[in-house]
């Protein structure tokens, strides 16, 4: 039983690293295209005085789904290391439980929010408002099941000591090969 659970968490693990690599990919890609956007925006309003109607909804739409898709590879509490944290778990289990509160509110909050504006449309586009708000839900939805995984190796390496190193390494995503409870 106890093989089965560590290769349950093993896969979760291989999983959820994948998917904040392919999300950072995808933010970086994204990020590129909304710089492009206001670069164009800005030339042509200034320079050539005939701004781009759609380039002002556009770019607010993908600044949202910005936001929320980059709570995914954000969630893992070891982008920061912190002094007070090393000592004292129950302050890690008392982060992790305020992020999970949080990810609850952003995912039903925004279901409600998407079902409210389902039927408004944006004045330029003519695309749905809920397409801009949706992002709320399904970051919220991507970055649980980073959650998951975090908290399952925070199970998993109970009376282990992550080092500063560690941290360091598993937040730029160089130590994959080793899992969270592994020595």
């Amino acid at each position: 039983m106890i093989g089965l659970l560590d290769g349950l968490a093993e896969a979760l693990h291989i999983a959820s690293t994948r998917l904040e690599r392919s999300l950072r990919v995808l933010l970086g890609l994204v990020l590129a295209v909304l710089t492009g956007i206001l670069f164009l925006q800005v030339v042509m309003r200034f320079v050539f005085t005939n701004p781009i109607t759609w380039a002002e909804e556009f770019p607010r739409i993908i600044l949202i789904w910005l936001v929320f898709l980059g709570l995914v590879p954000t969630v893992k509490g070891q982008q920061l290391v912190i002094d007070v944290l090393k000592d004292r778990p129950w302050l890690r289990f008392l982060s992790t439980g305020v992020k999970w509160a949080v990810l609850v509110f952003f995912l039903f909050e925004g279901i409600d929010l998407v079902e409210r504006v389902a039927g408004q449309k944006m004045p330029v586009t003519q695309i749905s408002r809920a397409w801009q708000y949706v992002a709320a839900p399904v970051g919220a939805g991507l970055a649980a099941v980073v959650g998951i995984d975090e908290i399952v190796g925070l199970i998993r390496s109970r009376g282990r000591e992550v080092t500063a190193m560690e941290s360091v390494l598993s937040a730029a995503g160089l130590n994959d090969d080793a899992s969270p409870g592994a020595e």
